[in-house]
């Protein structure tokens, strides 16, 4: 049976005993090459179920049947909840937790496949390197020819204030309607342990996709917070 070879290198400044990684697929056939134990998949509404730190993953992982998502935490794993990942909304006892991920399909095929999701959203800046033999095949990057600063920067100035840049509906003028989310990061309420996590740009922005952004109530109007790529 063909096996992939997964490793994983840590840039973060983060320790390797701080990160978590995750796999969520039910079926899957992977081997830690660590110990020679069989990694065991995320487990739906359980606290830290199956989360293996980095740091007990350092010789990699030998996949032979993967088709799920491998996510990537720092500090605290979440609670797998609705399939298996947080809401992106305040209320989501997971939500200021930081994590990312990436999407594979391996099962020895020509047909298998990998890549990044940062056009969703992206709050760990994360790169993908395919090999064959010890040779690079392929690489595709979640930030391209540019910093996360640069990035946050930029996204700063096109939302403040925020405006959805879709003609109408607005005023008598058919200005655009300010877009119904805070220009910048606002207090939410105490800590919990219902709704954990720091207040609101303390540690991390999580930068969401414009193709994720739900539509605005009432149903039918699309003010979101990004200009559009019409033009």
């Amino acid at each position: 049976m063909s096996s992939l070879r997964v490793i994983f290198t840590n840039h973060s400044g983060t320790s390797d005993n701080e990160v978590s990684i995750g796999f969520l697929d039910p079926s899957l056939s992977i081997q830690n090459l660590y110990d020679q134990s069989a990694i065991k998949p995320l487990i739906q509404n359980q606290i830290s179920s199956n989360w293996y730190s980095l740091e007990n993953l350092s010789s990699g992982v030998a996949v032979s049947s993967f088709s799920g998502r491998l996510y990537v935490a720092y500090n605290s794993p979440w609670m797998t909840t609705n399939g298996g990942e947080p809401g992106q909304t305040p209320a989501d006892q997971n939500f200021y937790l930081r994590f990312d991920k990436m999407e594979m399909t391996f099962s020895g095929s020509a047909s298998d496949v990998a890549d990044l999701t940062s056009i969703d959203f992206w709050s760990i800046p994360m790169s993908l390197v395919t090999s064959y033999k010890g040779t690079q095949v392929q690489k595709v990057s979640g930030l391209k020819g540019c910093t996360a600063k640069q990035i946050y920067s930029a996204l700063n100035a096109l939302t403040s204030p925020p405006v959805s840049g879709i003609p109408g509906p607005g005023g008598i003028d058919g200005t655009p309607l300010p877009a119904l989310v805070p220009g910048a990061y606002q207090q939410f309420p105490p800590s919990t342990a219902q709704n954990p996590g720091p207040v609101p740009g303390t540690a991390f922005a999580r930068i969401i996709g414009p193709g994720s952004y739900a539509t605005i109530t009432p149903a039918g109007i699309p003010v979101t917070p990004y200009d559009t790529l019409q033009d």
